[in-house]
């Protein structure tokens, strides 16, 4: 009897264990399974569990007749035989062994979801990064253009479109007339304000399928796509007309500034770097002739002829 007393004890803190941590069907099994082990005996007990199910609502009664102990203080559990007890007890260790399972796959299965998010965050955000790391390998972060690096890739893409369906193009090569004059006089915070407004107006200048970019210091390169020398040319004194008409001023100082450009087109059997040098060349003349003028290649023998277009920085 003594024996029975601890099993139906240890089986009752079982089934509240139980109903605290897992209020489901299993549990209601549980009660259900304890009653008729109670009144029937083991073997209806374990045939009930088999095939009944307790409803939420029969769930609650028999709960609350649970909580209601008989005239002599003990519960449905103490009044148990002994073997039907010990397999309560058996059962509900069982049942416990199911429910920590689940609940260990289930927190097990929140985890991984939890690292899925976690993961999903961190490789949108590697790949933000990245984006941006692209962005500044490419872009000259003064003046928010093309660098050299980004401007020879488009040049060698273009390049190859010419000589697979003869599209020409034309390079201007652009230089800010007595750069270092301004710098001299109004400091190297004026010099970079004028090489970021310079930018700034050349890109309002160009075609949107023109590439703009930075080559190196006061200079600026273009790439004028399916463009012939003639309209380099004239895009180029659209450009030192645009620049000469604008309004500069920095720390309430007005600075005059002009642009000379050099212009060529691509011909059969040059490479890209031949190309960008003579317009160098043409660049260089057009300074050495008192800049503010765009000179193209197949007229350097007429250079002294021509009239400027602009006034330079005096």
């Amino acid at each position: 009897m003594k024996k029975t007393k601890q099993l139906t004890r240890l089986a009752r803190l079982l089934v509240l264990f139980v109903g605290f941590i897992s209020p489901s069907m299993a549990v209601q099994q549980v009660f259900a399974f304890t009653e008729n082990v109670s009144s029937r005996g083991t073997f209806a007990g374990v045939q009930s569990l088999a095939s009944n199910t307790v409803s939420a609502e029969e769930m609650a009664n028999r709960i609350s007749r649970l909580d209601n102990q008989n005239s002599d203080g003990e519960n449905f559990i103490d009044r148990l035989p002994e073997e039907g007890a010990t397999l309560v007890l058996i059962f509900i260790m069982l049942l416990l062994l199911v429910v920590w399972h689940r609940w260990r796959i289930k927190n097990l299965y929140l985890h991984a979801q939890s690292l899925a998010r976690l993961v999903q965050e961190r490789t949108q955000a590697l790949q933000q990064a990245n984006i941006k790391l692209e962005q500044l390998a490419c872009v000259d972060v003064l003046t928010n253009t093309c660098n050299r690096r980004q401007f020879i890739v488009h040049a060698e893409r273009e390049f190859e479109r010419f000589y697979r369906n003869q599209r020409h193009f034309s390079v201007l090569r652009a230089e800010i007339d007595n750069f270092q004059g301004i710098n001299e006089s109004y400091g190297f915070a004026c010099g970079d304000y004028v090489l970021a407004e310079v930018a700034c107006m050349l890109k309002h200048c160009l075609r949107s399928g023109d590439i703009l970019a930075r080559w190196g210091g006061k200079e600026f390169i273009i790439l004028l796509p399916e463009t012939t020398l003639t309209g380099a040319e004239v895009a180029g004194r659209k450009v030192c007309q645009v620049i000469l008409a604008a309004d500069f001023c920095y720390q309430n100082r007005k600075i005059v500034v002009t642009l000379s450009l050099g212009g060529v087109q691509i011909e059969l059997g040059e490479s890209l770097d031949t190309c960008v040098q003579r317009a160098e060349k043409a660049l260089t003349l057009a300074c050495e002739h008192g800049g503010g003028q765009v000179v193209a290649a197949s007229a350097l023998p007429r250079v002294q002829s021509r009239k400027k277009i602009c006034h330079h920085y005096g």
